[in-house]
């Protein structure tokens, strides 16, 4: 019994070792497809500041050296999401003892959710963002905002990726449903909780005024509703 075991971890660890090289092949390749575009890609990056009274700036001398690094592996990560996917799910759901079909499309519906969560931050909340926070000055003080080119993009691109993880919620909620761990019960009784954690997020990174904070926090909401609907569905 200890002997089989002991193969089981050692067979695990070995598929783990095998889908991380996968996922690591694939984030390089998509990198080295980066760099033919990161120039594009970065001056993407910058439009929702444009309308701003904004300026940029490198202060070392290997600043845009690692900003292009820094592009082209975001990119690699952005090309490689779909093959991340699916061997992370390959990989889990083996080790909790489940069986789970239609992973294919499940991959594909998890990249339509990460991108969609992408594209809602850099064409919403960036911007709003940006607006509210570069408003805050002094009266007495002649503020000018002049940014490193290179923690704007860092704040761009965290702010886009996190919140295309965000979107993951119906994905992980019908998962989390086939294998037992969801049910639309235990999402309806923290609804309330959730709630709540949407408005002080959408008051934290929108301009103070309600209509902001409701237009950000909607998609959250709908978001999680959604998971609900899901979860009744694919509930066992």
């Amino acid at each position: 019994m200890d002997k089989e075991l002991h193969m089981s971890f050692w067979d695990h660890l070995d598929e783990f070792r095998s889908r991380l090289l996968i996922i690591l092949a694939t984030i390089f390749i998509g990198s080295l497809i980066g760099y033919s575009l990161s120039e594009s890609f970065i001056q993407f990056l910058i439009l929702p500041s444009q309308s701003l009274d904004i300026s940029f700036q490198v202060i070392t001398v290997t600043s845009m050296f690692m900003i292009k690094l820094f592009v082209c592996f975001f990119i690699g990560l952005l090309i490689a999401f779909p093959v991340l996917i699916y061997n992370l799910i390959q990989f889990v759901l083996p080790a909790l003892q489940v069986k789970l079909r239609g992973v294919f499309l499940l991959v594909i519906l998890s990249s339509f959710f990460f991108f969609l969560g992408i594209f809602f931050a850099y064409f919403i909340i960036i911007p709003f963002l940006l607006t509210f926070l570069t408003s805050i000055t002094f009266e007495s003080v002649d503020i000018k905002y002049n940014f490193t080119l290179g923690s704007y993009l860092s704040y761009v691109i965290w702010t886009t990726f996190i919140n295309g993880l965000i979107f993951q919620m119906p994905v992980i909620s019908l998962i989390g449903a086939r294998i037992g761990l969801l049910t639309p019960m235990f999402l309806k009784h923290y609804r309330r909780h959730c709630f709540i954690v949407f408005l002080i997020i959408s008051a934290l990174i929108t301009p103070p005024d309600p209509l902001s904070q409701i237009l950000i926090c909607i998609p959250f909401v709908l978001l999680y509703e959604l998971s609900i609907i899901v979860s009744k569905i694919f509930t066992k």
